[in-house]
């Protein structure tokens, strides 16, 4: 695979301009696209993990089974949308496909 490497700027009607060199053949191509900005500029689910964020999610914090009960019986649970198990891990599954476009 060949990577090139240009500048490329985003319009305001969500086109992508860019100027190719000369002799890069007519192709499909993968685009990828850096932006770069200030963090704070980008909604928190789009900044990417800090190293500190990171380590935190990274530690171990088990519940013990009774821990898991009580808190499964302070949240609910599949029982409140008058599924089955089945049905609600089915539901789940099927909700996680047509997310990701599968």
């Amino acid at each position: 695979m060949v990577t090139i490497q240009i500048k490329g700027r985003i319009t305001e009607e969500g086109k992508l301009e860019v100027d190719l060199p000369t002799g890069v053949p007519p192709r499909e191509v993968q685009v990828t696209i850096e932006i770069p900005a200030d963090e704070e500029e980008l909604p928190w689910e789009l900044r990417p993990w800090t190293a500190e964020e990171l380590a935190e999610l990274s530690k171990p914090d088990p519940m013990t089974g009774a821990e898991i009960v009580a808190w499964l019986e302070q949240e609910g649970g599949w029982e409140d949308d008058g599924l089955s198990g089945a049905e609600w891990v089915e539901a789940v599954r099927r909700k996680e496909r047509e997310r990701r476009g599968w």
